[in-house]
Formats: structure tokens, C-alpha cells, sequence
């Protein structure tokens, strides 16, 4: 450990597409992630996804299951190193749209001010003019 300081560079969301006991999933919208090009792999924070996402964690010897609305929405094996990966995979897109730092503090208020409405409903809604006052923001489109 080096005490390196990674700073994010914007915030979206990623669509996740799960195995489940080796079979695909019906696929789970990550919102609120951050996007650090930086960093070597890709973190998860639990007590997100169990506080605000609604998520049910259970933890087994060999693997976690992540359950919503009565279902396994998504499982992690967990290795012999005691770390673990979410079967299955991010949605291939041929661009991912991420607020930028500069446009993040007014898309969260904006996300706050609707009631948290999703995040891709509130860049819906600055993108097409759908509401008085709500600005389309710069968009950072990482490819």
C-alpha cells in the first residue's frame, strides 16, 4: 500500500448482466458508480447496495448472494484469497455516459429534488428539455 490518492472522474451507472447458478439473469442497473480509470479493477460497496438499493446479503463459506425482491439477483464465488467477483458481466455499450465532477453536484440535486428518480430518467430529462430549469450538463462519453 502506497497511500496513492485516486480521484473519480464522474458518476453513472452500469448495467449488469448476472449469472445465477450458471444461468443468465434477469439484468440489475448499478447507479450511483463511480467511474475511476485509474483503478486497476472494479469495487462494490455492500452497505450500498443493502442500504439503498434494497439488497438482502447472505454469505456462505464459498460465495454471497444477493437477493431483491425474494430473488437471487446476483452471486459472488468467493476464491481460496478470500475475495470475490459477481458472475457475469457489465453490458457492453458502445458509449457509457458519466457526469462529470463539474455536473455532478447539480445532476444529485436534481436526482434528490424528483424524489431520487433514477439516474438515467433525470439525464433523460435535462438531455430532452423536459423540465423548466433542468440545464443538460457536459458529459463526459467514455468509450
Amino acid at each position: 500500500m502506497d497511500k496513492t490518492t485516486i480521484y473519480s472522474e464522474g458518476v453513472g451507472s452500469v448495467l449488469f448482466h448476472p449469472q445465477v447458478h450458471g444461468r443468465d439473469a434477469r439484468p440489475v442497473e448499478i447507479s450511483q458508480v463511480l467511474h475511476i480509470p485509474k483503478l486497476q479493477n472494479n469495487l462494490l460497496s455492500i452497505l450500498r447496495l443493502t442500504r439503498e438499493s434494497g439488497f438482502h446479503v447472505i454469505i456462505s463459506s464459498n460465495h454471497m448472494d444477493f437477493i431483491k425482491d425474494n430473488l437471487i439477483r446476483l452471486v459472488a464465488p468467493i476464491n481460496k484469497h478470500n475475495t470475490t467477483f459477481l458472475d457475469g458481466r457489465r453490458a457492453k455499450s458502445a458509449k457509457t455516459a458519466w457526469a462529470t465532477n463539474n455536473s455532478l453536484q447539480n445532476f444529485m440535486l436534481w436526482h434528490c429534488h424528483l424524489g431520487h428518480y433514477h439516474h438515467a430518467g433525470v439525464e433523460k430529462l435535462m438531455k430532452q428539455k423536459l423540465v423548466t430549469g433542468l440545464e443538460p450538463e457536459p458529459m463526459k462519453v467514455d468509450p
